[in-house]
């Protein structure tokens, strides 16, 4: 059953018959918050990047369970959407996109919490309880440096959009690569233009490369890459 149109009905007695429509009537009713029900009254932002990385912000109510033993899960579709517990409370949640392959799909989000003695769907009154993955909100990279030593420049090129640096995050593996705080990619257009960051201190050899772009009105995240990088000998761009 779709948690948006789950209620509680309370049937008073009444023909065989009529109880069937009865109860077919009760579900298909769409659900509201009720004293003591989790709810959902925004989901920000409902576009992101195919590559997930987006910071979703999910804005409602009792969604740590009353204090119960328990967990709370955040779900996009039927994949989990990981929460960053130091942004999250009763009141919000923040979480991360899982990736997704195809362009346009429109998913489902829904928060559930699991107790000792609890099963619950948050109601989601006012809709807009959906994200959408789009490929018009997926940076990409095209090209890159092949190989760099500690303390260079490494340099990627692509279709980026991000308006400050501090909103770009670059990883060789777990390691940050320094993105200058002036950088300006764009901040209003999908644009071909190339930006860089400072090697950290590593040890030699290959690590594979994670660009992400915040927007909180974009809804960017994740840029489509495959490249790795070879660290401790620079090389050619």
């Amino acid at each position: 059953i779709n948690a948006e149109y789950m209620g509680i009905c309370l049937f008073s007695t009444m023909p065989p018959q009529l109880l069937a429509v009865a109860v077919c009537l009760c579900l298909l009713a769409p659900a509201a918050a009720i004293p003591g029900q989790s709810v959902i009254y925004s989901v920000t932002p409902n576009y992101g990047s195919l590559a997930g990385g987006t910071i979703l912000t999910i804005i409602g109510a009792g969604f740590q369970r009353d204090n119960l033993t328990g967990v709370t899960q955040v779900f996009i579709g039927s994949t989990p959407c990981p929460i960053i517990q130091y942004y999250s409370n009763n009141a919000q949640l923040v979480c991360t996109t899982p990736p997704y392959s195809v362009d346009g799909t429109t998913l489902n989000v829904q928060v559930v919490m699991v107790g000792v003695d609890r099963f619950e769907f948050a109601a989601c009154p006012v809709g807009g309880c959906w994200f959408q993955y789009r490929g018009d909100r997926t940076p990409t990279v095209g090209r890159m440096s092949h190989a760099v030593g500690p303390a260079e420049w490494l340099k990627f090129e692509g279709y980026l959009r991000s308006p400050t640096g501090s909103e770009v995050t670059v990883k060789l593996a777990d390691l940050h690569c320094v993105v200058p705080d002036d950088l300006v990619v764009a901040a209003s257009l999908w644009i071909y233009t190339y930006a860089n960051c400072s090697v950290p201190p590593a040890a030699a050899g290959y690590y594979n490369i994670s660009i992400n772009m915040k927007s909180t009105s974009l809804g960017l995240g994740n840029a489509q890459i495959t490249n790795s990088i070879a660290v401790g000998t620079p090389g050619p761009y």
